[in-house]
């Protein structure tokens, strides 16, 4: 008779002494892994369900027991796939492949193999201490969902990997091999690679469990995959034998963790809602199912029956248990702080470089040998306690992360800034900031909180020499910008800022000595004007605080509006008296856009230039200014969205700082004005003249619409479609008008067709527009701002009900 399994993974290995490995039975995600492999029996997708446990749940003494019943006593056959991965030819192989260029961050933006290279958040980091070998320390996520929440939610795994060029005739091949854990080995074969950009990388592999698995990933620098390097992988992958089709984009836009619940809370819902996990026998056979997990075949289904009325009657005293366990875990997030700190630390000395053996780092910066692990620090006994600790993990990364750093005790006589919008510098992980920042974009605002100051100054700075990159100075003489301050929920004054003002100073005193919060917000668009928020200071007793978390903070809810004028606001607060668009009758928090996200409770950036357009660049103001200084000033859509400040082309923006899963495109208006166009501009003849044709604004518009996709490959995209000859009545032909009705209606088809998964399109209705005899410049009134938020915000819950 056959050892039982656990008597495999308990008994001492022999012949040579040494300490048993941990009991997989007495450790609690030991016992989850093997519970989980065996509900995955008769699954429609047997292998990927009971991958995915692995994935799942990792410890010491699952390591111990699959080293122990796959290596060691051999207790599961060795799974073999022939001629699944074949190995590619010479000719498929990149010969000009070089290691040297093959250094730092990379990202694996595409994957081949969904059980083992589509992970979300994979950020790789490589070195190479000496020529023919790298380091790669290997990051990843996997997707969870909280027990007590049921939000989605994620674990962060890690690994180092060492691979070594073994012929030095054929560079683009890496072998990994050597190790001890399941003697896993893997050879990697770069199909084709491009310095700084890309690295196509197909693998085989073998251990003890599986021999034959493999797949492909690429990487890039940038975390989403360029659709400009798709031809080339396409072309590579067909030398390989490979379908490019049968890959999938990964999403490297790493989220924060959900918002948590205070962890008392979340262990007392907990200890009312979880079994204690108990000892299992562990019998029958086990086989292999791939890269070092195993999987049970005995249906412990009874057993889980028989335990559960002995289980509910010690729900009381699991109570108990959970509360002495919280204030355990307080001293090990002391302890998990520690270390994140330390990481911190690290990781201002460069990306990798504590990620490299001692024994060749190029630089040592020694770190404690007892380097405490979030799962790892303590024995952990059940279930519940995993996800507790779990959930005190999460917290401390994301206080790490700056979602919601913490302050030092009595909080920081820095400012903790919290933005809302795009910003230059920004924040370079999208959470908290410090000062100074430029605010160019309409509608961002800036955050702080304090406490024990009665007083409060900030200072603004206008001047056009501070500008990040000064391509416009013809305009420095002319340009102002509004502030808008709120002051504990209560709007406190608006600030004129113009170019020609070095320093303009908010101050409020009297305040009193608790907690205060102050919104600063950019009320009008970067083409008016611009400045830098350059301090915000208190009383010397006071301290600053973390700010409140946003909407969009407590829900996960991110949008993206790109647009004209109509999405910046433009002359919404005037009326019919004004005599042209100013920053003195625009306030962009009430355009629709941010009507609809504050509607919706989330957060949202605007990229909204007035006179922006799709397809053309209008040459109309300034005639004596250089192509380039017209391009600027009247600038495509597609120019705004890298840009982190809006006016300054050359800055480019973190797009994973800020991931929307809702992009919104109000475009296109401005193609359709009575605007002389440059010369590379089809027009029509007739009534439509100064047009540009249905089939170059139509491409144009898709074009657009996939730069979006490919920056953010999760999103949905809603086009918008204005009601023309209600707002431009009197203004415009009615053949312009109904060209821009048609029009915007095909591009939306075209998307359809295209392929171009959740593509929506919404017209916006005339009943739903008041009418524009007391608009500024044709340009909607607040009410008619609030009338479109209300139809996008229904449209959205009716087409998007999951956001």
């Amino acid at each position: 008779m056959r050892d039982r399994p656990s008597a495999c993974c308990n008994a001492p290995p022999e012949p040579a002494p040494r300490s048993p490995p941990p009991r997989c039975c007495s450790d609690g995600p030991c016992v989850q892994n093997l519970v989980c492999l065996q509900l995955c029996n008769d699954s429609p997708d047997e292998t990927a369900c009971q991958i995915k446990c692995g994935d799942r749940y990792t410890s010491g003494a699952i390591e111990a027991f699959n080293t122990c019943v796959v290596s060691e006593k051999k207790c599961v056959p060795q799974r073999v796939d022939k001629g699944v991965f074949p190995v590619p030819p010479d000719c498929a192989i990149d010969a000009t492949f070089d290691l040297n260029a093959f250094q730092g961050r990379w990202y694996i933006s595409a994957g081949l193999n969904p059980l083992f290279d589509t992970f979300d958040c994979q950020a790789h980091y490589f070195a190479s201490p000496e020529a023919g070998k790298v380091y790669a320390k290997i990051n990843w996520r996997i997707p969870l969902v909280d027990p007590i929440s049921e939000e989605p939610d994620f674990a962060e795994r890690s690994t180092m990997q060492r691979f070594v060029q073994i012929d030095p005739q054929r560079p683009g091949v890496l072998f990994n091999g050597n190790n001890d854990f399941l003697h896993y080995e893997d050879t990697w074969y770069v199909l084709a690679s491009k310095p700084d950009e890309y690295v196509f990388i197909y693998y085989l592999g073998n251990n003890d469990a599986w021999k034959g698995y493999g797949g492909a990933t690429v990487y890039t620098r940038e975390a989403s995959l360029p659709e400009e390097y798709i031809p080339e992988l396409q072309a590579a992958a067909e030398a390989a034998g490979l379908n490019w089709a049968d890959f999938a984009l990964t999403d490297n836009t790493c989220p924060p963790h959900p918002p948590e619940r205070t962890l008392p809370q979340r262990l007392e819902v907990g200890a009312e809602r979880r079994l204690q996990e108990v000892e299992y026998e562990l019998e029958s056979d086990l086989r292999s199912f791939g890269r070092g997990f195993t999987v049970l075949e005995k249906d412990l289904s009874a057993s889980l029956r028989a335990e559960e009325a002995r289980l509910e009657s010690g729900l009381q005293a699991l109570t108990a248990e959970a509360r002495r366990e919280a204030m355990a875990l307080q001293e090990e997030a002391a302890l998990a702080g520690k270390t994140i700190r330390r990481m911190e630390m690290e990781a201002s000395m460069g990306p990798w470089i504590n990620w490299i053996p001692k024994s060749w780092r190029p630089v040592i910066m020694p770190l404690p040998e007892d380097r405490p692990s979030f799962m790892h620090c303590r024995t952990i006994r059940s279930g519940m306690q995993v996800r507790a600790l779990m959930s005190a993990a999460a917290l401390l990364l994301a206080m790490a992360g700056g979602a919601a750093a913490a302050p030092a005790p009595g909080g920081t006589r820095q400012p903790q800034v919290q933005l809302q919008g795009r910003f230059w510098p920004g924040s370079k992980d999208g959470g908290l900031a410090g000062l100074p920042q430029w605010m160019s974009w309409p509608s961002s605002t800036a955050a702080v909180s304090w406490e024990g100051s009665g007083s409060v100054t900030v200072v603004l700075d206008g001047s056009a020499q501070s500008y990040p990159d000064k391509w416009l100075p013809q305009l420095r003489g002319r340009l102002v910008a509004y502030f808008q301050f709120v002051l504990d929920g209560r709007p406190d004054g608006v600030v004129e800022v113009k170019s020609t003002q070095q320093s303009v100073t908010w101050r409020r005193t009297g305040l009193g000595n608790g907690r205060h919060n102050l919104r600063i917000s950019k009320i009008t668009e970067a083409r008016t004007g611009s400045a830098w928020l350059r301090s915000v200071t208190l009383a010397p007793a006071g301290r600053f605080l973390p700010p409140p978390p946003t909407d969009g903070g407590v829900t996960g809810r991110r949008m993206l509006f790109i647009g004209d004028s109509l999405t910046a606001g433009a002359g919404n607060i005037g009326d019919k008296t004004c005599r042209l668009l100013a920053a003195d009758n625009q306030n962009s928090l009430l355009s629709f856009a941010p009507l609809a996200a504050r509607a919706l409770r989330s957060d949202f950036q605007a990229l909204a230039w007035s006179a922006a357009t799709v397809g053309i660049y209008r040459l109309k103001d300034e005639p004596t200014w250089s192509l380039e200084q017209q391009h600027n000033w009247q600038p495509r859509m597609r120019d705004l969205l890298p840009r982190a400040d809006a006016l300054a082309p050359k800055t480019r923006y973190n797009m994973s700082a800020f991931v929307p899963q809702i992009v919104v495109l109000g475009a296109g208006v401005n193609d359709f004005a009575d605007a002389d166009l440059s010369a590379s501009s089809k027009v029509v003849s007739g009534p439509l003249a100064k047009l540009p044709t249905m089939d170059r604004w139509v491409q144009e518009h898709v074009a657009l619409a996939k730069q979006v996709r490919a920056a953010y490959p999760g999103a949905a995209i809603i086009t918008l479609a204005w009601p023309l000859e209600i707002n431009l009545a009197g203004l415009r032909s009615w053949q312009s008008n109904a060209a821009y009705a048609q029009w915007v209606a095909a591009a939306a088809a075209r998307l359809q067709e295209a392929g171009l998964q959740r593509t929506f399109f919404l017209q916006l209705g005339n009943g739903e527009m008041v009418r524009n005899d007391n608009y500024c410049k044709f340009h909607p009134d607040v009410k008619s701002h609030e009338a479109m938020a209300a139809q996008l915000e229904r449209f959205i819950r009716g087409a998007l009900p999951g956001f």
